[in-house]
């Protein structure tokens, strides 16, 4: 009985480091996530020999040239062997992946790359991700707009969707353009504008 009574202990004690082992080792992936950026999405698979088109997330898909590595949301790092593009789309065959019943497996997965690897930007140029979620300040009344939940590129200029912080279904079209953006600082979540007459509409 007294061993019996001691498994029983040791199994408890298993079960209980195996869930912090668990809670561990996701906060640490998100905190990992925090450094990380998507680029790319795997949309389906091409041909027999394992490749995977994917959907660019950037300026031009020849961008995604410019980086051998990338990672699953679960922190799977996904070798390139090849990079090809084809119709906006890139070919990528990743190492590992050696037919389509395993490329299968990643249909619709997101691909991310590390911050610390993107080129550094000219003053007043931001990356998209790094916009996502800013508090949106108007100046000078110090009002609270809302959160900056998506970027429209019109082609014209940028702009920002906001929603709103009072709760109105209908969210801000912030246009990107200098007299109405004052200032963003991206350490301190803030985005500060001014806006033009009839551009905020409190009404839903």
């Amino acid at each position: 009985m007294f061993q019996n009574r001691m498994s029983v202990v040791r199994d408890t004690d298993f079960v209980v480091f195996r869930e912090v082992l668990k809670h561990v080792l996701t906060y640490i992936w998100r905190k990992l996530m925090n450094k990380m950026i998507e680029i790319a999405k795997i949309v389906t698979t091409s041909g027999v020999k394992g490749a995977v088109k994917c959907q660019h997330y950037c300026d031009a898909v020849e961008d995604l040239e410019n980086f051998s590595v990338f990672f699953l949301d679960d922190g799977r790092r996904l070798q390139v062997e090849t990079m090809r593009f084809h119709k906006n789309m890139a070919i990528v065959k990743f190492s590992g992946i050696e037919n389509a019943n395993d490329a299968e497996l990643y249909r619709n997965k997101t691909l991310y790359i590390e911050k610390s690897s993107l080129p550094e930007l000219e003053e007043g140029v931001y990356y998209i991700d790094d916009l996502i979620g800013l508090k949106v300040v108007c100046v000078p009344d110090g009002r609270v707009l809302g959160v900056l939940s998506d970027v429209l590129q019109t082609g014209a200029n940028d702009v920002y969707v906001v929603d709103r912080a009072d709760g109105g279904k209908k969210q801000y079209l912030i246009p990107a353009i200098p007299d109405v953006i004052d200032k963003v600082d991206i350490d301190e979540g803030v985005m500060t504008i001014t806006p033009i007459a009839g551009l905020i509409d409190d009404e839903d």
